[in-house]
Parts: structure tokens; sequence; C-alpha cells
């Protein structure tokens, strides 16, 4: 980004800001170098204002048809549970972003900055640990069905309300850590004190760098938990599908064998069992909800690696280059996790045959009432005006 720093400054024209630590001079000079940095970080503002509208949209609409189901489930009520935390990350998260991205120099708001970085985190990590809990919640599913740690769907609701308060107890330091950032500029000969929203106000802090290491180390261990729960769960998978016994049930995949038990008069018991063995497979097939939350947690993974990589790179004092092209990059990269917010209902439509129908229903039923709507209201304007005519004659 291209600013002559040999422009006059009107130190007459200040903005005084007083904070916890200290004071921000937003002159003339500073606010027009914001106005200049901001024109090539219109497309990152146009690009993340997609994503809003999307998101709200999008998990609008997976939330209107969950919560339509009079039948609940543990899958609906976490679909729904990822769904309003996604919606909310839409409607809280993203428009802060946009403003942030709008006052790059000239962040004054210390309160707002520490809210919108705690209801961040406390956000995306509810999100994180109720796909933890997911994961748990399938392996037991279908590897431990008899457990005493199936779910029913009360205890859903529980589990969901407890991610989302560890993610709120996790958040709770970002109201200390996080806060203006103080970057000292010098234009001809004058100190100008330019402030910047960022998560750890302080970044050499011990207390900032044992959170970054902690929050590492959760996602680390989320991380690893989902990869083995998933892993069992297609182990699992694959040995049914070998003919493996289990509990009892023979599952049956040589035709050769198949043809021999024809012959013997055991086989009207061993096809009661087989044609059991059966329909119990049915419900252990990667194409119902399983295979959803799977495609759920794996987009959510690859749309923090981008972020992530760049905080290891600041973390290690590895910065990007200052021209445009690698600041815009670096804006793009640092916010992918945003796509997570948006990604879910769009999984839904394409693995999901039940949520499509159910969404083109919804769409057909807005269509129609609004027909309705707009047809009684031109019935009633012609009444009224067949009305007037009768009275007036």
């Amino acid at each position: 980004m291209n600013f002559d720093m040999n422009s006059s400054l009107d130190s007459n024209s200040t903005i005084t800001t007083p904070d916890e630590v200290g004071t921000c001079r937003i002159s003339n000079w500073l606010i027009a170098k914001a106005e200049n940095d901001k024109q090539p970080l219109i497309s990152v503002i146009c690009a993340i204002g997609v994503l809003l509208l999307t998101g709200m949209i999008g998990n609008g609409l997976v939330i209107y048809v969950y919560s339509r189901k009079p039948k609940t489930t543990t899958n609906r009520i976490f679909i729904l549970a990822l769904a309003i935390l996604d919606f909310l990350s839409c409607t809280v998260v993203i428009p802060f972003e946009i403003y942030d991205l709008g006052h790059t120099f000239t962040f004054t708001r210390t309160i707002l900055c520490k809210l919108a970085r705690f209801s961040e985190f406390m956000l995306i990590l509810g999100a994180g640990f109720t796909l933890v809990a997911i994961s748990i919640d399938r392996y037991v599913h279908l590897c431990r069905y008899k457990s005493r740690l199936l779910l029913t769907a009360s205890r859903a609701k529980k589990v969901c309300g407890f991610c989302v308060f560890l993610g709120l107890c996790f958040a709770v330091p970002l109201l200390s850590f996080a806060g203006l950032e103080k970057i000292p500029l010098y234009v001809n000969e004058t100190n100008v004190t330019a402030c910047g929203c960022t998560t750890f106000k302080d970044p050499n802090a011990k207390s900032g760098k044992i959170y970054t290491y902690l929050l590492m180390s959760v996602f680390l261990s989320a991380l690893i938990t989902m990869l083995v729960s998933y892993c069992f769960i297609g182990a699992t998978l694959y040995g049914r599908r070998q003919g493996k016994t289990r509990n009892g049930l023979t599952f049956i995949t040589n035709t050769e064998e198949t043809k021999r038990l024809h012959k013997t008069k055991a086989f009207p018991e061993m096809r009661k069992k087989e044609s059991f063995a059966i329909g119990k497979s049915t419900s252990f097939s990667l194409n119902g909800s399983t295979f959803i939350f799977l495609t759920v947690t794996v987009v959510f993974v690859i749309g923090f690696v981008p972020h992530l990589s760049v905080r290891v790179f600041r973390f290690l004092h590895l910065a990007f280059n200052d021209d445009t092209s690698m600041d815009l990059l670096y804006n793009f990269l640092v916010r992918s996790y945003l796509i997570n917010s948006v990604s879910n209902p769009f999984i839904y439509s394409i693995i999901h045959k039940r949520f499509r129908d159910e969404l083109l229903k919804t769409i057909k039923s807005i269509i129609c009432c609004k027909r309705k709507s707009s047809l009684s209201k031109s019935q009633r304007s012609r009444t009224n005006s067949t009305n007037n005519e009768t009275s007036f004659t």
C-alpha cells in the first residue's frame, strides 16, 4: 500500500481517545491514510459481505426447516445447535470483521474490541466442541450402541449447552487480553499513534503466550479426538462389510456360502438371522448422518488451516512482505475460518436429500403464502371499490 509519508500533518485536528494503556491520537493524516489503505481491501470486504448474507440466509433456513419437525432426534438437535452458532457468527462476528477492516488504523473503541473478540472465540470454540461431541456420539452410536453413553434428545441438548459453556469459559480471558494495539508512526518529525483492534494487546506478555499454547493444545486434542473417533467408525464399518460377526449377527457376503446354506435345513433359521443382520447394517451406512457430520468436521478443520498457518507465522515473527498483493492475501487467509459459518447449509443441501426436499417445500410454501396474500389484498381492494360504487349509487 503506497502512501505519501511526507504529506502534510494537521496537528491541530486530532481526536484523543483515552483507554487503559495510553492515548490514541487520530489525526487528519491518519484518517486519510486509513481511507487510502481501505481501497485495496474493498475486495476482502465485499467477499466477507457475501459470506454475511449467504450465511444468514442459509443458516436461517436450516433453523427454520429443522425446528418445524415435531419429532426431536439427537442429529436434529446437533444440526440446530451448529446452525444457531453459525447464524450468531454471521450476525455478530462477520459484521465486526467488516468494521475492523474499515478502521485499520483508526479503531478507538476498546469495549467493542474486547466484546467482539470474546464473542468470536466463544462461538467458534462452542462450534468446535460441539463437533467433538458429535464425533463421540457417532462413535458410541455405531460402535458402542449398547453403552450408557448413548445420547437421547434431552441429553443432546444438555451436551450442546455444555459445549457452548466450555467455549464461553475458554473465551473469558479474551476480555483481558484483547484491546487496542498501539501503532507508533513518525511523520514530519511528529509522533502519531495509530490504533487497531487485536486479540493480544501485549504480545510479549507471558500470560498471553500461555493462553495461546492452551488454545493450541485444545485444538490439537479436539482434532485427535475427532480423527480417532471417525477412524474407529470407518474400521467398524469396513469390518462389518467384510463379513465379520458382531453380537451374534453374521454378515454374509460370499455367494458360495449362501448357495450352500440354501441346501441345508437350517437355512430358514439362518435366513431370519441374515435378514436381521442386513437390516441392522443399513443403519451403519456412511450415506446418512455420519457422512454429513464427517463432511462438516472436515470442512471445519480445513477452514482453520490457512488461519492457523498465518497465526503461526506471526507467532514466529515471519511477517508478510509489505505490498498490496501480500496484504490482500494476508487479510483473506487470516479470516478463512469465517467460511465455516457459511458452509454447513451447502453441505446439507448437497448430501442430505431429506433436507433438500424440506427446503423446497418451505420455499414453495413461502411463495404460495405470498401469492395468497397478494390475491387477498386484490380481492379486498375490489370488494371495497364495489362497496363504494354501491353506496354512491
